[in-house]
């Protein structure tokens, strides 16, 4: 019998807020990282700061590929039958780190040597973080929230205090990437070896089982990673779009606004930590159960989102210009559209992790290619007309097609079989 965590069996109620309290915690400490880079180092410091991890972020989802997500299903599935299927897919994220790096080192290029050093090491240390968040999702399969939180919670923590220390101690950009680097990998070792010690990483430098290999999880994982890469495309492209059809002063407001929204989706990450694991146990076990637990997760989802659009719709006149100043007045109506788009948006977190429970990766990356493509053309259209309220409209828009292409993708597909899940199951078996 698989040996699961007490915290299994802890309420999804709990471990949502538990999961939300050390999230808010660990990024607050990050958020204030931010400020002390751009008091010390800058306008020029904090715009390298900004770029080494934006650039970061975007490639290390090459190496990210899912994988994570992929993980936390196996593990829920299979538990320590997973085991096989962890040591391919960790393999196949240190083999999809080369190119990342060597993305990171083009991004870097035509910079002074300290910059361009800084900003790699910026980009390795987001790079770390993928491997982190990957071994986190093993005891999120397992349902262990308490531990999981935890984990990200002090690696984030001392990242930032690294980082300050090195900003303090009088040091520029390359001393903050190196500091932060130096942070991440201590980290990744010391949970890397834990997993090892648990038994959950215990085949890394095993050759591969027959029957499984990393061409096969790499078709499965690269749906995931190219959802991942569509959706930062479809949060940052009307950024873009602003820019090239009207300017810099708009592309302000627009991102104000977006900053102001954006923090919502910690709501239904929170709560789907906990419910993914125990929505794919009940899926194979008890389909039924899982259904039910499927329903209560997005009714709860579309009353969270209910009451978050209407406090940012009620509070935008106020916010806006509040925490940004009173320039920032084209912002509200910005914040107002996008702030109906935060129920759809909840809805479409979940249904998507529904979808892969059930194996339909593709189907969510087909998904994301046809929201990325209305936005762009809606937005194409609006921006000129309307401003950029017509960017905020066009995301909004965007979000509803997605909601109605995943209620449809549930209501005709049977869920596909898992041909990782049976291959893992008997690769362990012979082992």
């Amino acid at each position: 019998m698989i040996q699961l965590p007490k915290s299994f069996h802890g309420s999804i109620p709990h471990q949502t807020l538990t999961k939300l309290g050390f999230e808010l915690a660990s990024r607050s400490a990050t958020f204030l990282l931010g400020i002390l880079i751009a008091r010390v180092l800058g306008e020029a410091g904090f715009g390298f700061y900004a770029y080494g991890v934006a650039v970061g972020f975007v490639v290390s989802q090459v190496a990210d590929l899912g994988l994570s997500v992929l993980a936390a299903r196996q593990v829920a599935t299979l538990g320590r039958a997973a085991t096989p299927y962890l040591a391919h897919a960790f393999r196949l994220k240190t083999l999809l780190s080369l190119p990342v790096v060597a993305l990171l080192v083009i991004a870097a290029a035509g910079q002074p040597p300290m910059v361009a050093l800084g900003v790699v090491a910026l980009g390795m240390s987001i790079l770390l973080q993928t491997f982190l968040e990957f071994e986190a999702s093993i005891y999120r399969g397992q349902r262990a929230i308490l531990r999981e939180a935890k984990m990200i919670a002090a690696s984030r923590l001392l990242v930032a205090g690294f980082g300050a220390a090195a900003i303090l101690l009088g040091g520029g950009i390359l001393a903050l990437g190196l500091s932060t680097l130096l942070a991440s990998g201590l980290t990744v070792l010391w949970w890397t070896r834990t997993l090892r010690q648990e038994g959950w990483l215990m085949h890394l430098h095993r050759a591969s089982s027959p029957g499984m290999g990393l061409s096969q999880l790499f078709k499965e994982a690269f749906p995931l990673g190219a959802s991942s890469l569509l959706s930062i495309a479809f949060t940052r492209s009307a950024l873009v779009l602003i820019h090239y059809l009207k300017g810099p002063m708009e592309v302000a407001w627009f991102s104000a606004a977006q900053r102001l929204v954006e923090p919502t989706q910690l709501l239904p990450a929170a709560l789907l930590s906990g419910v993914f694991p125990l929505y794919v146990t009940r899926s194979k076990s008890a389909p039924q159960a899982a259904r039910a637990l499927g329903l209560k997760s997005l009714a709860v989802l579309t009353g969270l989102g209910a009451a978050a659009s209407i406090l940012l719709w009620l509070t935008a006149p106020w916010l806006a210009p509040g925490l940004y100043g009173t320039s920032f007045q084209a912002s509200v109506p910005v914040v107002r559209i996008l702030s109906l788009s935060i129920g759809p948006a909840f809805i479409n977190y979940a249904l998507i992790h529904f979808l892969i429970a059930h194996g339909r990766q593709a189907s969510v990356a087909a998904f994301m290619a046809a929201m990325l493509l209305v936005h762009l053309l809606m937005s194409w259209y609006w921006i000129p007309r309307l401003d950029i309220s017509g960017a905020a409209l066009s995301m909004l828009l965007a979000e509803i097609l997605l909601l109605v292409c995943c209620l449809i993708a549930h209501q005709r597909h049977a869920p596909l079989p898992d041909e990782w899940a049976r291959r893992s199951t008997t690769a362990a078996l012979d082992d």
